[in-house]
Parts: C-alpha cells; structure tokens; sequence
C-alpha cells in the first residue's frame, strides 16, 4: 500500500475505522495486515452498519434474557402451588 492510502488493520476496533472513514469521507477501506502489508480484504460502511446492527440486537437479546431471570429468580423446580384454605 502507498503511504497516502487510507487503510484499516484487522486488529482495530470497528470503530477505528468507523472514525477514519468518516474524517476522510471515505465509504471503503483496505484491510491490511500491520506487518507484510499483505491486502487481505476491504472493508465498507454498510459492512460496519450491519456489524453495528447486529451488536444492537444482541444486546437487546441480553436485556430482555436479563428481565425475564429478574423475575425468576433462583431455581424454580422446588415451587409449590399456594395452598387454598376452604372453610368447612
């Protein structure tokens, strides 16, 4: 690669190259190993929009997983229904 060339490292957080793309005004970027500058692929903003997209709905799983344990809490095998009293 040419020392102007705006390139990203595959061992940078996405959101390097997320800031470098948009400083340049750039939509694509090569990904290049740091040592060889060996091209190993690119890397584009709808790419880094599908990752982001993906990270929300993970964590939107997890908050939701997270509810439903708050209101279980502890193993609920042992749970025995509440006795009804009947008066006689």
């Amino acid at each position: 690669m040419r020392p102007h060339t705006i390139e990203v490292y595959p061992d940078e957080p996405l959101r390097a190259a997320v800031y470098r793309m948009a400083e340049k005004g750039v939509t694509r970027m090569p990904v290049v190993e740091r040592e060889s500058r060996q091209l190993l692929g690119l890397i584009s903003l709808d790419d880094l929009l599908k990752a982001r997209t993906r990270h929300l709905e993970e964590e939107r799983r997890r908050e939701r997983t997270i509810q439903v344990q708050n209101y279980f809490p502890g193993n609920r095998s042992n749970c025995k229904p509440p006795e009804v009293e009947t008066s006689a």
